[in-house]
């Protein structure tokens, strides 16, 4: 039978000679559990395997250890664990653009390097570029004092650069208003003869009308003049009497 080193049993493993020895048997069984308790704790040795499970201060020491130098005592579990996981790779990118941009990241969440020459500034100076809200105003103190550790002596860090955008719909309305000013003229009619005259209007409109008086010349021969009007209007009407 096929045993690991957890549930082997000493006692199995003993020769048929001795196996029926009292004094044998309780060695064995002495033997076998101090055996099970080592094999158990086995595992212990596997750090980096394990970081998952490691607790915050042996994480501390194991930074020591690495020589993690990103590390801050106020980032969270998580962070210090990846600060681990990653600080052998780290320490080959150390003072390039790449390790500035992990250490945003790391902060942030979201933020890309923007290197003086993509925004005309001035020669070796950087900014750091988010669209992230950041209400906590010591997470900026945080980030220079990381990106402080991982940039060059002779780059520059700028600014910390926060974007937004918003997407939707964009509707525009807009209203024409148009309006026209009528006047009637007075009639002005010259009889030639008898006749009967009618006259009407009808006036709609949306603003102002202006009607003035109605202005006869008649002959000296007999004649009947009928004149009548109907107006419709919105907002005002101005009916007065002009020289005739």
């Amino acid at each position: 039978m096929n045993r690991d080193l957890q549930t082997i049993n000493i006692q199995d493993l003993l020769p048929s000679s001795i196996a029926g020895d009292e004094t044998i048997q309780a060695a064995a069984t002495a033997i076998n559990d101090d055996l099970n308790q080592i094999s158990n704790e086995t595992r212990l040795i596997l750090i980096l395997a394990r970081i998952d499970e490691l607790e915050e201060p042996l994480l501390t020491h194991l930074a020591y250890q690495l020589r993690v130098e990103f590390w801050d005592d106020d980032l969270t579990v998580e962070e210090k664990r990846n600060l681990i996981r990653d600080s052998i790779a780290w320490h080959k990118i150390k003072g390039t653009p790449a390790a500035i941009e992990k250490i945003s990241k790391m902060v942030f969440g979201n933020a890309e390097l923007n290197e003086w020459f993509e925004y005309g500034g001035e020669q070796y100076k950087f900014k750091v570029k988010t669209s992230e809200v950041i209400t906590d105003l010591s997470q900026y103190d945080k980030l220079d004092r990381l990106v402080e550790i991982a940039k060059n002596e002779r780059s520059f860090f700028e600014a910390v650069t926060v974007t937004s955008s918003n997407e939707g719909d964009l509707f525009a309305g807009g209203i024409i208003r148009q309006a026209h000013k009528i006047t009637i003229l007075p009639y002005s009619h010259h009889s030639v003869g008898q006749t009967d005259n009618r006259f009407g209007g009808v006036v709609r409109i949306t603003q102002k009308i202006k009607v003035l008086p109605y202005a006869f010349n008649m002959s000296n021969q007999d004649s009947n003049v009928y004149a009548g009007a109907i107006i419709r209007i919105v907002l005002k009407i101005k009916i007065g009497a002009e020289n005739v």
